[in-house]
């Protein structure tokens, strides 16, 4: 099977070339797949994230990602922020015995769909720990008995 063409519909009527594929739909496809899990060789899902890490950091590039090991990113789910360094390299453990990469950039590239899938540049407030925060100050004051709960917008 060509990695270029894949068959999308059970019917073949409808073939992809995932490198045709802007950035951005590229990004939306991985997106719509569970980004969460490992992908079986020989899928659609597979091909997506092999092209993925084909583009590497060039993709990251074109979507507007900064790629220095010092950028921070936020998690899209969580909020919580993160240096690129930390989550493409399991926070510095990219040397390990588990691992097999000689490089940031190798451990960069290799973690790209994974990076387009669950995270975003840190850019402006961040709305998801804001809520995050509300959410645990309810908590605490129901904890605590109180009954009067202010909401903060």
């Amino acid at each position: 099977m060509d990695v270029a063409e894949i068959q999308l519909s059970e019917k073949g009527d409808e073939v992809i070339d995932l490198q045709k594929l802007s950035g951005l739909e590229l990004q939306n496809l991985l997106r719509s797949f569970k980004c969460g899990t490992e992908p079986i060789d020989g899928t659609f899902w597979h091909e997506a994230v092999e092209e993925a890490r084909r583009r590497g950091i060039r993709l990251l590039k074109e979507l507007g990602y900064p790629t220095g090991e010092k950028a921070i990113l936020r998690n899209t789910y969580a909020g919580i922020e993160r240096t690129l360094f930390d989550i493409t390299t399991d926070e510095g453990d990219f040397l390990g015995p588990d691992t097999h990469y000689a490089t940031y950039e190798e451990a960069l590239t290799d973690e790209v769909p994974f990076i387009i899938c669950h995270w975003k540049p840190a850019i402006g407030p961040n709305v998801e720990a804001q809520k995050e925060a509300e959410r645990e100050s309810i908590r605490e004051a129901r904890a605590n008995g109180n009954k009067c709960l202010v909401q903060f917008v």
